[in-house]
């Protein structure tokens, strides 16, 4: 059966955005906002016969995103999105295998599962308060099929369990689980999270496309190598 005849006078639903996403902007190798997608998804279904969907369309569009991103059929990165096929024309060589879409599970904006870290980190230092870096699998990922050897990392402070802490910041409905890269155990977290940014903004490290101020493009790595030889991994 036909798409036409499949969505006749049938409201726009996060399946059909899916397959629409795919089609109309896979190959485009510029990342574009969500904002960008919503006109052409919906005059599309319209055009199939469709209608418009029954909740809000930006919540229909960001629902189809966060099962995509769940296939490895797009990625995001700053506010900005790529689909799958155009990933593999930029990045030959890395074979996909095709997923069928509708059959995603449901993402946690449905579930509202508990957030919780992964624990594989880099643990340093012998103080009370904590600086910590964690990042999203997915960044890494990218970047790996970029050759690149940095993505975005989030650097911040706390006085209480790191875990809890990550977690808090992650409960708004994402797709995956924070990796926690780094702890470092301070007496100070105040100043070791200065010295951190500065650190990082003197090398121009700062992801400029993140909202948040405390994004760097890096690895966890070089944050460890930068408090190692700084010397103040006893100092704070």
């Amino acid at each position: 059966m036909s798409d036409e005849h499949r969505v006749t006078g049938v409201p726009l639903k996060p399946k059909h955005a899916q397959k629409y996403l795919l089609k109309l902007f896979s190959g485009k190798s510029n990342g574009l906002a969500r904002r960008e997608m919503l006109d052409p998804v919906l005059k599309h279904h319209k055009e199939l016969g469709g209608v418009e969907p029954t909740t809000a369309l930006h919540y229909t569009i960001k629902k189809a995103l966060s099962d995509l991103k769940i296939a490895e059929l797009a990625q995001n990165s700053g506010g900005y999105w790529w689909f799958r096929s155009s990933l593999n024309e930029n990045f030959a060589g890395e074979s996909i295998t095709p997923v069928e879409v509708s059959s995603v599970s449901p993402t946690s904006e449905e579930t509202h599962p508990s957030v919780e870290p992964e624990l594989e980190y880099i643990n340093i230092g012998k103080g009370k308060e904590k600086v910590y870096a964690y990042y999203y699998p997915t960044y890494r990922k990218f970047a790996e099929i970029k050759g690149e050897e940095y993505w975005p990392i989030k650097i911040g402070k706390t006085s209480v369990d790191v875990q809890t802490r990550v977690s808090d910041q992650g409960r708004t409905s994402l797709p995956e689980k924070p990796f926690i890269a780094l702890i470092w155990n301070v007496a100070n977290a105040d100043r070791a999270e200065r010295f951190l940014h500065g650190i990082m903004k003197t090398f121009s490290r700062r992801d400029e496309k993140a909202l948040g101020s405390e994004w760097f493009l890096t690895n966890p790595e070089e944050i460890k190598s930068v408090i190692e030889n700084s010397g103040l991994e006893v100092w704070c």
